[in-house]
């Protein structure tokens, strides 16, 4: 079946439009006018169900301006869906936001202050947006400006979930064109063409259009494609001249050429039209304006009537996340008539469900308003001779329908499980139900009939205070809702929750009319909530005694704090003491060592050279003079750790900061190696440096003391294999350092205690374990490190290495 639609989906207004309009308008008033006349009652029914609907508001926000055509397309989409819809009653609200004329991020800060103060005290109930930009902008703006709303946009291009963030209440129509329908469509069409001519510019949405159609059309076989990408109009107008006479243009995108000028689609469409003289077909309803045949395009309208159902299915109650997105695009299939008989197409060659634009007029399209007219009245005459009985017959019925109500009134009123009191002439009960009844101890509402109020209250202050405090709220046209001690028949007191509401309607409420009052006998609940107060009464008093107790042991505590801060301090100080103490003698003794081991080679080793027994003494001895001194540089390390490690922890330690090089730092710290490395033949150091490094202040002996603990560390640990020092700039302002290596690795349940003091990694050899250091070493680099506002991590596999890193801030 093809549809006729005209173009821009606008009704056409010619010079005769008017009298039709006219006479079609005054035929329909004069029929409403009799029906409200003659049928009262089915008129005041038919207000009262609208008066009923629930009352929304819609907010509907376009990226671009009013009279852009693909914009009002939409909006044309969305009104037909909304205005013709009779389940909620709507106020449709309309904003453009330009940003076809007028950047986005520069219209934004303007945008957000003038929906704040149109929308911040009077929020809509759902937003439908329309393009990238309305919807990029709520989702960067809507926590401020329209908090919870939710959403449903259109005309989104290349959408993707994670465009979200992960924002919840937001639906949708996706807009994907559909090149490879188009193209199958084209030569459904024309059958004998053997060429297709693309047309693209260089702007991003002609790249893109151009290279989704290499990635994914697929041409018949034998069909050769002729490809016209970002040329200029004369360089275009010369290859359009020149195209076969088989050939098909597909415009996807000619809004600039080559040489910067700009087209609108009508100037650039007739422009490939005229010169051309080919069938052209594009992928967008837009195009579709007296030069383009047609294609599977991507409808404004659609789109608009999809975004406008979903939304009322929101706003009838469906949760907005059970509203799914809508991936494929609602395009069609439509065409333009006047270019597609131009092409010699017959419209029964059509898809089915195709939609024709600006196809003429038949002669009931032409006479429709008068024929319309005509029926109207023929109907009113017919109409004319069965109201009167269907009016006498509707009344029946609405008497009739009254009369149940009433009933069903009356037996909700003498059955509900709370007691209602009308009061009538100031406080005389007029009417009462057996609940209420019940409540106070009578055996029929009739005995409570013309009785005065006051019977229920506990004393007559009681009824002279209720009267003046309430009373007095419902002549204002207030409610009252009150929990207030009333008393029973037999003098016994309860607690009764009352609510009461005026009958008079009017401001200010007539009284005399009647009072309806509501009670509901709370005596349970409020010993429920008294025992409660007297439980709560006694947790407080054991939290006020606990309460006490903790912040006895927290003095405790604090004190015991006190003393381990003070042995802490002694211990410091002890330690500093100590090892100044062992520092001299311990000089000395080396010192006495090398003095002694360079006497005995000069005096005593050239005397006894010959003799083998006295050879190996020498060599004992020798060997014993090493070890001493050995053992004395170890003790000497330690010593100086400890008074390293005790400064730094005291204060006491000076810094001299200063503007420092990165690689002489890490180079001076290398060459302290060297001779360490050389007796390592199976090691190589590796030292690798990031481009265009940044000065750090910080002190050089205590940089060279972390980089030299670490490939010292990272050398005793390594038999073979590679040691490497990296240096980055990191992306938070601080230089980065790592130095790993291919050791024997940290064991996983050791890798947090590295840093401890005088924590050392068992290996599996104690010997050589216990030789390695004095476990104060990596205590020192954290402590330096952290010193400047930095961090030191490691990481270790067993069997393969270790990386130790740490960061110094810029």
């Amino acid at each position: 079946m093809i549809k006729k639609r005209e173009s821009s989906f606008c009704p056409p207004l010619g010079d005769n439009s008017w009298p039709k309009c006219h006479s079609l308008l005054l035929c329909l008033n004069l029929f409403l006018l009799f029906i409200f006349l003659v049928h009262p009652a089915k008129a005041t029914t038919a207000q009262a169900k609208a008066t009923d609907l629930p009352s929304k508001t819609v907010l509907i926000l376009h990226s671009y301006h009013k009279g852009f055509r693909w914009t009002d397309n939409v909006m044309l989409g969305i009104e037909s869906v909304l205005l013709s819809q009779s389940q909620v009653k709507l106020e449709i609200l309309t904003d453009y936001m330009d940003t076809k004329r007028i950047n986005l991020d520069k219209i934004s800060p303007s945008l957000v202050d003038l929906f704040k103060l149109k929308y911040g005290n009077d929020q809509p109930d759902i937003i439908l947006s329309s393009d990238d930009n309305a919807l990029n902008f709520l989702l960067q703006r809507r926590d401020v400006l329209f908090p919870g709303v939710p959403i449903v946009f259109c005309g989104v291009n290349n959408f993707k979930m994670e465009r979200l963030g992960g924002q919840k209440g937001i639906t949708g129509v996706v807009e994907d064109y559909d090149i490879e329908k188009t193209v199958e469509l084209i030569f459904d069409l024309h059958p004998h063409s053997q060429h297709l001519a693309l047309i693209t510019d260089s702007t991003p949405t002609g790249k893109i259009n151009r290279q989704r159609f290499l990635d994914s059309s697929s041409l018949p076989t034998g069909i050769e494609l002729i490809d016209l990408n970002d040329l200029s109009t004369s360089d275009l107008i010369r290859e359009l001249k020149a195209l076969p006479d088989d050939t098909i243009i597909l415009n996807l995108s000619f809004f600039r050429d080559r040489d910067g000028k700009a087209y609108t689609t009508v100037d650039g469409n007739q422009l490939i039209s005229q010169t051309s003289g080919k069938p052209i077909y594009s992928c967008w309803d837009f195009y579709l304006r007296g030069s383009v045949v047609g294609g599977k395009v991507v409808s404004g309208f659609s789109q608009g009537q999809e975004a406008a159902a979903m939304a009322l299915e929101i706003l009838s109650g469906k949760p907005v996340n059970d509203v799914n997105i809508l991936f494929q695009s609602p395009n069609e299939y439509m065409f333009d008539y006047g270019p597609l008989m131009d092409a010699g197409l017959s419209l029964n060659a059509l898809p089915p469900e195709s939609v024709v634009l600006n196809q003429p007029h038949s002669f009931y399209d032409n006479y429709k308003t008068e024929l319309v007219a005509a029926l109207i009245a023929f109907i009113i005459l017919c109409t004319l001779l069965v109201v009167m009985g269907l009016n006498i017959m509707q009344r029946r019925s609405i008497q009739k329908q009254l009369s149940e109500t009433l009933d069903e009134f009356q037996s909700i009123f003498d059955n509900s499980q709370v007691g209602i009191l009308m009061l009538r002439g100031g406080r005389t009960v007029y009417q009462a139900n057996q609940r209420l009844a019940d409540m106070f101890g009578y055996l029929s509402p009739d005995e409570l009939v013309g009785q005065s109020v006051r019977v229920f209250h506990v004393t007559d202050d009681n009824f002279v205070e209720f009267g003046s405090r309430f009373f007095d709220t419902l002549s204002t046209g207030k409610n009252v809702h009150v929990e207030y001690e009333l008393k029973r028949k037999d003098g016994s007191s309860f607690w009764s929750l009352i609510s009461g509401k005026a009958v008079d309607t009017n401001f200010p409420p007539d009284l005399t009319k009647g009072v309806v009052w509501v009670l509901d006998d709370i005596s349970e609940r409020k010993q429920f909530e008294s025992k409660l107060e007297r439980v709560n009464s006694e947790l407080e008093e054991r939290v006020h005694l606990r309460t006490i107790e903790l912040e006895k042991q927290a003095e405790q505590l604090q004190s015991a704090n006190n003393r381990l801060q003070k042995l802490d301090k002694l211990k410091s100080a002890f330690l500093s003491t100590v090892s100044h103490d062992l520092r001299t003698p311990m000089t000395s003794i080396r010192g006495f060592a090398k003095l002694i081991k360079k006497d005995f080679e000069k005096a005593v080793c050239t005397e006894i050279s010959d003799q083998s027994i006295n050879s190996k003494l020498q060599d004992r001895i020798l060997s014993n003079l090493n070890i001493i001194d050995q053992e004395g540089e170890r003790l000497t390390r330690l010593i100086n750790d400890v008074l390293d490690l005790s400064r730094i922890e005291t204060g006491r330690q000076s810094w001299n900061d200063q503007p420092l090089k990165i690689e002489e730092c890490v180079q001076g710290a290398v060459d302290s190696l060297k001779g360490e490395l050389a007796a390592h033949s199976k090691v190589e150091l590796q030292v690798l440096f990031s481009d265009e490094l940044p000065t750090i202040v910080a002190d050089q002996d205590r940089l060279h003391q972390v980089l030299f603990n670490l490939l010292s560390n990272a050398l005793k640990y390594t038999d073979e294999g590679v040691i490497a020092v990296k240096v980055d700039k990191n992306d938070s302002d601080s230089v980065l350092f790592s130095v790993s290596d291919e050791g024997c690795g940290i064991p996983a349940d050791e890798i947090d205690l590295v840093f401890d003091k005088f924590h050392q990694v068992e290996t599996g050899d104690t010997l050589k374990n216990t030789l390695k250091g004095s476990g104060l070493g990596l205590a020192i680099c954290k402590e330096i490190v952290r010193h400047y506002g930095g961090d030191i991590t490691a990481q270790s596999e067993p069997g393969k290495g270790s990386v130790f890193t740490f960061s110094i801030p810029v």
